[in-house]
């Protein structure tokens, strides 16, 4: 049995990655995990200063239960700090600028969709 949540998740995740593609943002890594847990996806914007960018993406249909942006609280916050804190260690990054956003997207019953990109949502 396919998890639904799983197969929503994944739907979001490529939404996001194209929608990132289109921005300019070269996409270095897809669901990278570690002993922690996992970063959606890792991308580097190609402006004057390098950025290094964690994306959390989440993915909701119906947000009777919550808004996709509400469900990145404080927690899941210092966890993403966390992890990216990992992946510079695990892959020898040190300094680059970085930032951690969110990319919430909402899918509508007749197949469209929005996203809500909200830069910095998780500050040092």
């Amino acid at each position: 049995m396919i998890d639904f949540r799983k197969k929503l998740g994944k739907e979001g995740e490529e939404i996001a990655l194209n929608y990132l593609k289109e921005k300019g943002i070269e996409i270095l890594e897809k669901n990278w995990q570690c002993k922690i847990g996992e970063i959606d996806l890792i991308g580097k914007s190609n402006s004057k200063e390098d950025t290094l960018i964690f994306f959390e993406v989440k993915t909701k249909r119906n947000v009777e239960k919550g808004s996709p942006e509400e469900m990145v609280n404080y927690r899941k916050k210092e966890k993403l700090k966390k992890l990216a804190y990992f992946y510079l260690k695990d892959k020898g990054i040190k300094n680059i600028n970085l930032r951690i956003d969110v990319i919430a997207i909402y899918l509508n019953s007749d197949g469209s969709w929005q996203i809500n990109h909200i830069e910095n949502a998780v500050s040092e």
